[in-house]
């Protein structure tokens, strides 16, 4: 079921000129191709309340995108999570054993509710990125209506709160939309006010 990436990732390059800027808010905005289609607002609730239904996990997404209008989350597709509740220590992130604690934790809900539908949960190198403050992650999982699916998730860090984005493909072609996430999640752009702001920052902009 495709909502079982969600349930997964819910633990807490410049584009072209015809990509379209979502302003999603009044501190940021980022770039999709302008060839990709908005998923409805209505659509992404079902899916929040499938996400609290299998789960029992609150997740709410402000904007979701896909190539093609045949179904609704039809691969590949592409969510973002927007947070304003508050800054997130840096240095929780780089706790790569809680993190993959609370991955495996996650897994053993899934597997418990949904084994006639999903098989070999695997998740690839969670990686920090102390540059961008983004915390990247990368998940493997076969399915029996659609084979070996695998999505990635990056969650970019502002100065209240944090963005999260997941990209989602069928394994076969991943290999093309990789590059397009990846372009996707280095163009979200904030304000100055809004950007996390680390020790290291701070003592940077104090010595110019």
């Amino acid at each position: 079921m495709k909502f079982i990436f969600l349930v997964l990732f819910s633990i807490i390059v410049n584009l072209s000129a015809k990509d379209i800027i979502i302003k999603a808010d009044k501190y940021y905005n980022i770039k999709i191709p302008n060839n990709w289609i908005k998923i409805p607002k209505n659509k992404l609730i079902e899916l929040e309340n499938n996400i609290f239904r299998t789960s029992g996990i609150v997740s709410v997404y402000n904007y979701g995108y896909q190539t093609t209008e045949k179904h609704w989350f039809e691969y590949p597709y592409v969510l973002i999570m927007v947070s304003d509740k508050g800054k997130v220590n840096e240095k929780r992130l780089k706790n790569y054993k809680k993190i993959k604690s609370s991955m495996n934790d996650a897994i053993n809900i899934v597997n418990s509710k949904e084994k006639d539908y999903i098989s070999n949960i695997s998740f690839g190198e969670t990686l920090y990125e102390s540059e961008n403050h983004i915390l990247w992650s990368k998940m493997n999982i076969d399915t029996k209506e659609y084979g070996k699916v695998q999505a990635i998730s990056a969650i970019k860090l502002t100065e209240y709160g944090f963005i999260q984005f997941n990209g989602y493909s069928l394994e076969k072609d991943m290999f093309k939309y990789e590059p397009i996430f990846k372009r996707m999640i280095y163009n979200i752009k904030l304000k100055e006010k809004n950007r996390y702001k680390s020790k290291k920052d701070y003592l940077i902009k104090n010595q110019l």
